[in-house]
């Protein structure tokens, strides 16, 4: 099954001593069993969903494929590509090759970029199904590579009424760094002039409307998703559909029907925090600047938070007394056993699961399972949990503290406009959290959709393994659905392409396509400090622990500093109870910073190197105001 594409394997980094450096779980879904009963039928079968993410290996097992794979490359003189396995504890090797592998070429000639608070929330890139769904929703701004979206600088020039090279434009696009000047051009002014008016008269009522919609509106978009649920399937134009869930029919519909359009233009805060920055920086320059973020944050009651205090109340619930029967409740949420029927932590778990189970780690991808479909990630994080959050009552006195310190630098008169401007941001940054929950909705219902398709294909022996669906195009389904494809050519394509959706996952990042850029790195001192972009202000002590997938999110144990590669709204249970947070890949604009600011969490982002130099248990302390981390021990 895993040579076969249809896992995802472990991957698991040691250093040259053997010692477990990182461990990333796939989600092994499959296996294929040594000694079938049934000779005339299938040998493929569904691996139980507790065990999926279960570890392959543990760490005396990865010390010996360590120490092997540097005697091989020592013999061959050349890194190697070995293949093994263990028999109970003995392991044997079957074979040894020189590395082969080489990242995949990507011809065109056009400048591209990544937009950070775009990839930041994909470690791995979307799957095939997934790209072509948003290719044909989305304008034909960029290029699927890879599983991301490059957007052409081309575009962004169109926008810009600066004159500014591509490297420039691609650091902006990154959230890297701002050029030293910024130089007007007439041309640059021209273009970026028609095309903003342009998009006001298309778009400009829905701009205004999202600027003024109440957020108990929001929740109709549940109707909207509904209809679709029930039209999709009679629809002959499948393309349509799609498109409509996304932008709505036309833009007289109510804005709740648009809620996409809602989440991109609550963007703008991106250019409200400019504004605020460079206003303070004016009006007091003796104000800490690296303090300014604790002054504005979204509602109290913006879904993020709503989230995290109902999941509070069933970690509060899970440690009760209710009965003879909680002696075992915790052990079985964490075994990933069923719960017991009718317990209260059952009935308060499912409607949790109404409310958020269309949520889950990597959720922008069609192909990743939601917390409905897989709740036992979500057991065992609340089982490993203790009641209480102290964090939740500090929050706002921090705030209303924070804003009267950076009202002590500013005069009577400055204050006002400063309070406004706070105000707008925290408007919009609820507005662009509340939204992507809704728009969630639509992820989860096509999802759906596409996993009857393939219920239907799987009985009809079309496809051979569940998930198959989301390594095909829209096109391909179709055909495959009608009799246009046939079995045997989708099965060559889907195994292709799961293998090369695996090898570009372990592959770095490329940031640019066809750009000159000048990479900045942020290197660690002496191995002591590490260095990022500070997301929420405030300093932290306490113990490394490194979580490498939401699913592992059960090992963080209160208090400790969350290390992780990257953060969804599938980690945001994790941040309540954490210390502190450090983020390898992430910007100041992206999900970990915003609700790590609602929470007062210390949140440092950007810190490449994290992963590497960071292990567990280490005892470090946290600046995330000043934009390091010290290991202390």
């Amino acid at each position: 099954a895993l040579v076969d594409g249809r896992v995802s394997p472990d991957r698991i980094r040691t250093s040259e001593e053997g010692e477990v450096l990182s461990y990333h779980t796939g989600d092994k879904a499959m296996q294929v069993l040594p000694h079938a009963s049934n000779y005339t039928g299938s040998r493929l079968q569904d691996v139980a969903s507790q065990k999926r993410s279960q570890p392959v290996l543990n760490d005396n097992e990865a010390h010996k494929l360590t120490a092997i794979a540097l005697q091989l490359e020592t013999l061959f003189e050349a890194p190697q590509d070995v293949e093994w396995a263990f028999v109970d504890e003995e392991l044997f090797l079957l074979q040894s090759r020189p590395i082969t592998a080489r990242p995949e070429s990507f011809a065109t000639d056009q400048a591209l970029a990544i937009f950070k608070p775009l990839a930041e929330n994909l470690t791995e890139g979307l799957t095939p199904l997934s790209q072509d769904v948003y290719a044909n929703a989305f304008p034909d701004i960029g290029h699927f590579h890879k599983g991301h979206l490059y957007i052409g600088i081309a575009w962004i020039r169109k926008l810009c009424p600066f004159v500014l090279t591509d490297a420039e434009i691609a650091d902006l696009m990154l959230l890297r760094r701002t050029p030293e000047t910024f130089k007007l051009g007439f041309t640059e002014l021209l273009t970026a002039g028609a095309f903003l008016l342009l998009g006001w008269l298309i778009d400009g009522a829905n701009w205004v409307r999202a600027a003024q919609i109440n957020a108990d509106a929001l929740p109709g978009y549940r109707r909207v998703i509904q209809r679709f649920s029930n039209r999709f399937n009679q629809r002959k134009d499948p393309r349509q559909a799609i498109r409509n869930l996304f932008w709505a029919r036309h833009s007289f519909m109510p804005i709740y029907y648009q809620m996409f359009t809602l989440n991109v233009s609550s963007g703008r805060y991106f250019l409200y925090i400019g504004l605020l920055n460079a206003l303070v920086k004016r009006f007091a320059p003796d104000y800490p600047i690296n303090e300014l973020p604790a002054t504005y944050h979204g509602r109290g009651n913006m879904q993020s938070l709503t989230m995290l205090a109902d999941l509070d109340e069933l970690i509060t619930l899970a440690h009760q007394d209710h009965g003879s029967d909680d002696a075992s409740l915790l052990d079985r949420m964490a075994a990933g056993e069923p719960l017991p029927t009718g317990h209260p932590f059952t009935v308060a778990f499912d409607d949790f699961l109404q409310n958020y189970g269309h949520r889950g780690s990597k959720e922008l991808d069609l192909a990743a399972p939601r917390w409905r479909e897989r709740p036992h990630e979500l057991l065992r994080l609340i089982a490993a949990q203790s009641p209480g959050r102290p964090k939740e009552s500090s929050a706002h006195g921090s705030y209303l503290a924070a804003r009267d310190k950076l009202h002590r630098h500013l005069r009577a008169w400055q204050r006002p406009l400063i309070d406004l401007l706070t105000a707008r941001i925290g408007h919009f940054i609820a507005l662009r959290e509340d939204t992507r929950h809704y728009h969630t909705l639509s992820f989860d219902v096509l999802r759906s959709k596409f996993l009857d398709v393939e219920k239907q294909l799987l009985r009809d022996q079309v496809l051979k393994a569940p998930g198959d669906i989301f390594f095909l195009t829209l096109d391909e389904v179709e055909a495959l659905t009608h009799g246009g494809l046939d079995a045997q050519t989708a099965h060559n394509r889907v195994r292709t392409r799961r293998r090369q959706w695996q090898l570009d996952a372990t592959q770095p990042l490329t940031e640019t396509i066809n750009v000159d850029q000048t990479r900045v790195e942020r290197q660690s001192m002496d191995g002591q400090l590490l260095s990022g972009i500070c997301a929420s202000p405030g300093i932290a002590e306490g113990n490394v622990r490194i979580i490498q997938s939401a699913d592992q999110g059960h090992r963080l144990k209160a208090g400790e500093i969350l290390v992780a590669p990257y953060t969804d709204p599938a980690w945001t249970p994790l941040f309540s109870h954490a210390g502190g947070v450090v983020v390898a890949t992430g910007s100041f604009l992206s999900h970990a910073g915003t609700v790590a600011r609602e929470l007062h969490v210390p949140c440092l982002v950007d810190v490449t190197d994290c992963l590497t130099l960071l292990k567990d248990g280490q005892s470090v302390r946290l600046n995330a105001t000043a934009g390091t981390l010290e290991i202390t021990t």
